[in-house]
């Protein structure tokens, strides 16, 4: 939910202050944006750990991926209450796939 709170604040603060458009965050800067920031969330979880596995970053990160999905979704489906189960459909075979499997490979490295 951190990630994706600084995320949106981020996102269209890039817009205001003329470095981008929305198409333009929407298709570079936003996907980075998250991932850096996912990756700073599962580098914190990681240090407070008492676990030394791999597995265990790859568990951190896929649920540090997945979350943000899900508080993505949720937003997604507030904003388009008409398209609510065609938006979760969709989402749950694309980006909570990408967030997750994303997520979880920066926990394992």
């Amino acid at each position: 939910m951190i990630a994706y709170w600084i995320a949106t604040q981020i996102n269209p603060f890039i817009v205001n202050i003329g470095w981008a458009t929305w198409d333009q965050v929407i298709r570079i800067s936003a996907p980075i944006i998250e991932e850096i920031l996912k990756a700073l969330i599962i580098l914190y979880l990681i240090s407070r750990s008492d676990s030394n596995y791999v597995v265990d970053g790859a568990i951190y990160g896929f649920g540090a991926g997945v979350g943000f999905a899900v508080v993505e979704n949720i937003e997604y489906i507030i904003n388009n209450p008409q398209l609510a189960f065609a938006i979760a459909f969709a989402r749950v075979f694309s980006t909570n796939l990408v967030h997750a499997t994303g997520s979880g490979i920066i926990g394992i490295a």
